[in-house]
């Protein structure tokens, strides 16, 4: 099987991986009986194809759902490669997304930032949720119970944590993350050490963040 350059895919249960990519972000897929549960899109939509075709390399299914952890661009402004899938996330990464101030400053940011990818960045169709929710969502998918919670403000606004109960893992994006310190441009840092308590009292034993290795 050949990934992406620079990418580790670690199947934590049968059916669920993380999908960790060296200096960049990382994703998460569920596998289901019907169809594909991705989470996070990644930075742009040449990233989103590899990703597409990471998990071509696994099961041939459909993809049928995205899970935004966040608003930021290298975890959301994917979202336009996956046209047939329901895109989930929080209300406030919704308006965070559909917010014409926030695309302009956070478009200029990417351009600015010499970052290797930011012509297509600029390019970007930015695709918010279809689909949102204001504090839990449970979605039964493939014989497993998902929890998507929003525990607060943290690392942005809307912030989402992907809970499976039944196998102790959370998909948490950049509100906890093994080594580096977070951007923090969007963060409410008065907020965000609660947020963390909520966090680490649920029943987990493995944290998949947005960067680095998985967590226990």
């Amino acid at each position: 099987m050949t990934m992406t350059p620079g990418t580790e895919l670690i199947e934590l249960e049968t059916g669920v991986f993380a999908r960790l990519h060296e200096g960049l972000t990382n994703a998460g897929i569920i596998i289901g009986d019907e169809g594909v549960l991705v989470i996070d899109s990644l930075r742009v939509p040449s990233f989103a194809r590899d990703l597409i075709r990471d998990v071509k390399h696994i099961t041939d299914k459909p993809i049928q759902y995205v899970v935004d952890t966040h608003s930021h661009w290298d975890h959301a402004w994917g979202n336009e490669e996956f046209p047939e899938a329901t895109i989930i996330g929080h209300e406030n990464c919704y308006a965070e997304m559909v917010d014409v101030e926030w695309n302009e400053r956070w478009r200029e940011s990417v351009l600015n930032s010499g970052d290797a990818w930011s012509e297509e960045a600029g390019l970007v169709n930015i695709t918010p949720p279809n689909l949102t929710f204001e504090t839990s969502m449970r979605l039964y998918f493939g014989g497993r119970e998902l929890h998507l919670r929003y525990l607060g403000r943290a690392h942005t606004g809307g912030d989402t944590h992907i809970h499976l109960p039944d196998d102790g893992i959370v998909f948490c994006g950049d509100v906890a993350q093994d080594g580096g310190v977070p951007y923090l441009g969007d963060s409410y840092p008065e907020e965000w050490p609660d947020t963390d308590d909520r966090l680490v009292e649920l029943p987990v034993e493995r944290f998949v963040s947005g960067h680095g290795p998985v967590g226990e």
